[in-house]
């Protein structure tokens, strides 16, 4: 008797250890956003900096796999026209839609020069078959100036129960 109230003790200990039953732990989980800017609004400061503001849309593949994205994302940087550099920070919270009320919410925030994208993510929470559903990471990525470009976010998901 005395040893499996020690394993229920272990095993209780274990779950607490590690912050509860997962569903899912097995990392690195990977997802591809590819798509375009909707809309784009910007300011120059009286500095020579601009801020800006984008809404994108496009396509999932990866760990949402056939899934939709929008974005909104803030920034500020500078262009210099005459060499063709760019350079700045951005933040934004995106929705990931993969059918009626299964959606992840993600923020993320970064920098960017002329034609990449890099920084870091969180996925806030879920609903629908992403319920319960965490991580954070970080994502590279590529962009053109017709406004298209492809991100490809890496880190670690988890279900919190």
């Amino acid at each position: 008797m005395k040893k499996l109230v020690l394993l229920a003790c272990v095993f209780a200990l274990l779950i607490v250890a590690t912050g509860g039953a997962s569903a899912h732990n097995s990392g690195p989980d990977q997802f591809t956003i590819t798509g375009g800017t909707d809309a784009f609004n910007q300011q120059t400061l009286f500095n020579g900096l601009i801020i800006y503001q984008s809404v994108a849309s496009g396509d999932v593949n990866g760990y949402f796999d056939g899934a939709d994205f929008r974005f909104v994302e803030w920034g500020i940087g500078s262009f210099n026209p005459e060499t063709m550099e760019a350079n700045g920070i951005n933040y934004g919270d995106m929705v990931i839609t993969n059918g009626p009320g299964n959606r992840a919410f993600v923020r993320f925030a970064g920098q960017a020069d002329l034609f990449s994208v890099w920084g870091s993510y969180r996925i806030l929470q879920g609903t629908g078959q992403y319920a319960g559903l965490r991580g954070q990471g970080t994502y590279t990525g590529s962009t053109d100036l017709g406004y298209g470009f492809s991100v490809q976010f890496s880190g670690n998901f988890y279900t919190q129960p």
